[in-house]
């Protein structure tokens, strides 16, 4: 092999990736991997899927290389492969509160592989990339999340490793959700280095963690810490939720009904299709209104009591809107099956007032404010 040195920063990342797609090779290629991990000294650093991915710099800066190719410049100089990438990649400031994020990262690596990286007389280097690229996976949707959470919530004391079954089966069952979301995907969609990635994230919110003066992997986004809040302190509804968008997943992917009017239940998307498709069941709408009419004689919402007849005449008869009442994260059980009193009668209006923010306001909740607003108005 001519000893060609890159001349792009894709042709960088290229190499990190060719070496980060060895841990999930053969038995061989796994442990080039790990030794290449293991005994280098300075790195180049590619954001991908809310973690990142590390290469030496010596194999990152040759142009093409790879396992058959690796060998043959073993005796070379290190120093001209971190001259070249220092032209087109910046190198991480020594010091810089970035270098310590990143060396943190690193040695997080090198722990979910079951490695010590090895001691070096010189301080260890980065060269980071990040920004976009044709491997820059898409941020992490909620239902995600919730799966995540879930998983590090089980395992809060000692989450499992890249190479554990948890981990494993969980970057399958995220594959598979992206089919229901229709997330575009590339080779490194949501795979166990991903998952791995995105518990650290969440233990960089663990005060269970952090009070010890850790800082795990701090990368990572608003929704992180809004999924976090929302279910850290309930974990039986946590698994709950994680349950129902598992049992979604496994059957055909339900229609996608987005509808800007609706903002996305706390249990995620494939969850609030889910209820969208139950509460717009036609034959269990009619029988919902059949129920009201033989009850009441007319069709009125439960919470602020209009009447679409009474107010606009026979143009009006017959028009109401359903409400799906019983918690999302049911509506996937086994054996469970929507009724018309899962039901509640409720103008557009209304309707919409209840799926404008989460969490979704209930129906007597919005009933209980339009009857303080009549009363604070008298």
């Amino acid at each position: 092999m001519s000893a060609e040195l890159v001349t792009s920063v894709d042709e960088v990342r290229k190499n990190v990736l060719t070496l980060a797609s060895y841990n999930e090779g053969t038995s061989s290629e796994r442990e080039f991997f790990i030794r290449k991990i293991r005994n280098g000294r300075n790195f180049v650093a590619v954001r991908v899927d809310g973690g990142y991915a590390f290469a030496p710099s010596k194999f990152a800066g040759y142009l093409d290389n790879d396992i058959s190719h690796d060998s043959d410049l073993d005796n070379r100089n290190g120093g001209a492969t971190d001259t070249r990438i220092s032209t087109f990649v910046a190198e991480v400031a020594p010091g810089s509160r970035q270098r310590e994020e990143i060396e943190s990262a690193f040695l997080l690596y090198c722990s979910s592989l079951g490695i010590t990286p090895s001691v070096h007389p010189r301080t260890r280097r980065y060269w980071l990339i990040e920004g976009e690229s044709e491997v820059r996976n898409p941020p992490w949707t909620r239902d995600e999340l919730i799966l995540a959470l879930d998983l590090y919530l089980r395992h809060r004391s000692a989450p499992p490793g890249k190479q554990s079954r948890e981990v494993a089966e969980l970057s399958a069952t995220l594959n598979a959700l992206s089919v229901h979301l229709a997330t575009s995907r590339n080779a490194v969609f949501r795979n166990t280095n991903g998952v791995y990635m995105k518990m650290m994230n969440f233990r960089s919110l663990d005060p269970l963690y952090t009070t010890e003066g850790k800082v795990g992997l701090t990368r990572g986004n608003k929704l992180d810490a809004a999924v976090w809040s929302e279910f850290v302190h309930d974990p039986a509804r946590l698994a709950a939720v994680a349950a129902a968008i598992r049992a979604a997943v496994s059957v055909d992917p339900v229609a996608n009904l987005e509808d800007d009017t609706v903002t996305e239940a706390v249990e995620g998307r494939v969850l609030t299709r889910l209820h969208r498709i139950r509460e717009r069941d036609r034959k269990l709408v009619e029988r919902r209104k059949a129920k009201a009419l033989r009850t009441t004689g007319r069709l009125q919402c439960e919470a602020c009591g209009f009447d679409f007849h009474a107010r606009y005449g026979d143009r009006g008869r017959g028009f109401i809107e359903c409400h799906h009442v019983r918690p999302v994260h049911t509506l996937a059980s086994d054996g469970e099956r929507t009724t018309e009193d899962d039901l509640a009668l409720v103008c557009a209006n209304c309707h919409r007032m209840i799926h404008a923010s989460r969490p979704w306001a209930a129906v007597e909740e919005l009933r209980t404010i339009l009857g303080l607003l009549r009363t604070s108005a008298n």
